[in-house]
């Protein structure tokens, strides 16, 4: 068989499962002096998979897309997805949708 290239490069990894807090990555401030109260984010941690090596001893951080605080003038839920660096893969095929609930006051 006639292939171009003819060899490729492989590298393994271990892989192991982990289980990670799920942050909201807030932007910008409340409106009209206003403040956040409290912040649930529901599934709170997903189950990913990474290499070993790439997370000795660090935090993996897994955030969801942006939220624009400045647009928020009452408690609210916000549907996201999930960003995370690029080794770290959901362990269950897809990453969750996550609702983040901002009760908010003054």
């Amino acid at each position: 068989m006639d292939a171009n290239p003819s060899s490729v490069e492989l590298t393994l990894a271990e892989i192991e499962e982990r289980d990670v807090t799920i942050k909201p990555q807030l932007l910008g401030k409340l409106p009209g002096g206003m403040k956040i109260l409290s912040i649930e984010v529901v599934p709170e941690k997903v189950k990913v998979l990474l290499p070993v090596t790439a997370g000795k001893n660090k935090e993996i951080k897994v955030i969801t897309t942006p939220i624009y605080l400045e647009s928020i003038y009452n408690d609210t839920k916000i549907f996201c997805k999930v960003i995370a660096p690029s080794a770290v893969q959901p362990a269950n095929k897809r990453w969750p949708d996550v609702e983040v609930e901002i009760k908010v006051g003054y």
